[in-house]
């Protein structure tokens, strides 16, 4: 948690997030990254997700990207383009709703 939240910070500028206890999405992934004499390494990660609340949406982003916005469900699945992504996202929204007191 404490590296999640370093992160946050360091991206976002989002400094006290309220977070959600009981949501903790992960999955692994591989990636070639190019090192020094044109060698390509195999890089292996796992990203591991939480949620969050903020009250301000003051963002800040860091140089690692190019934009940022807050986006309903929906447009934030369209918008999804890996389908790891995508699961999270479905992942999420079906803790939220399941979180709920109340029916729709």
């Amino acid at each position: 948690m404490a590296a999640a939240l370093r992160e946050l910070r360091e991206e976002t500028g989002i400094t006290q997030p309220t977070i959600i206890e009981g949501f903790r999405y992960e999955y692994d992934y591989d990636f070639d990254s190019k090192i020094q004499g044109r060698v390509r390494e195999k890089i292996s990660k796992r990203a591991i997700f939480f949620l969050g609340e903020v009250t301000n949406d003051a963002v800040t982003i860091s140089d690692e990207h190019l934009d940022y916005g807050w986006f309903d469900y929906q447009t934030a699945h369209q918008r999804m383009f890996y389908q790891r992504g995508q699961q999270l996202l479905q992942a999420a929204n079906q803790f939220l709703l399941e979180k709920q007191d109340f029916v729709l």
